[in-house]
């Protein structure tokens, strides 16, 4: 009928994304596609280069893509029933350790299927570390490389699912007798 006006309301929330420790990372708000752990439906709203967290508004029950080099992170049906909406809890601290030993680089790297082998793409890096290394990185598998001059160590598959990750274990000492 002429005059009769429809209303539409509450159907968008603002959803933060907490990644706490991590820069560079993009977030991407998609429609749900319906399979687990994939981000395939249209896109809806995405911040980039984020450090730390990212905030955006989107309609009440995304599917969140975060990405961070060549990882990739996906939380189906985000529930944003309420006009504001987190998700959090996405972040492991992997560490590695080597103590006695200075100047080493340590790399996570894509799960590439090759025992002893770092092949898969980049997804944080620390550089000229003493003794231990710690990345904040996406949860997941990794391989960790762990550079010393011409020596390169692999960690195939570390398992940072949960909060933390550790790799030690991984120095000897070497010990030379001289003859008296």
């Amino acid at each position: 009928m002429p005059g009769d006006t429809c209303l539409v309301e509450d159907i968008v929330a603002t959803l933060t994304v907490k990644f706490p420790g991590i820069g560079g990372v993009h977030t991407y708000a998609k429609m749900p596609d319906g399979v687990a752990n994939t981000a395939g439906g249209g896109g809806v709203e995405e911040r980039t280069s984020k450090n730390d967290q990212s905030e955006m508004v989107v309609l009440k029950a995304p599917t969140m893509q975060v990405v961070k080099g060549a990882k990739t992170y996906v939380v189906d049906n985000v529930d944003c029933t309420g006009t504001s909406c987190q998700v959090d809890g996405i972040v492991a601290t992997l560490t590695v350790k080597f103590p006695g030993i200075g100047g080493v680089h340590t790399y996570a790297r894509m799960p590439d299927g090759v025992v002893n082998i770092a092949g898969g793409g980049g997804v944080e890096e620390r550089t000229w570390k003493n003794d231990q290394s710690e990345m904040v990185v996406l949860k997941g598998t990794y391989d960790v490389s762990v550079v010393k001059g011409a020596k390169t160590y692999v960690a195939d598959d570390v398992d940072c699912s949960g909060e933390t990750c550790l790799v030690e274990g991984i120095v000897a000492t070497l010990t030379i007798k001289y003859p008296e």
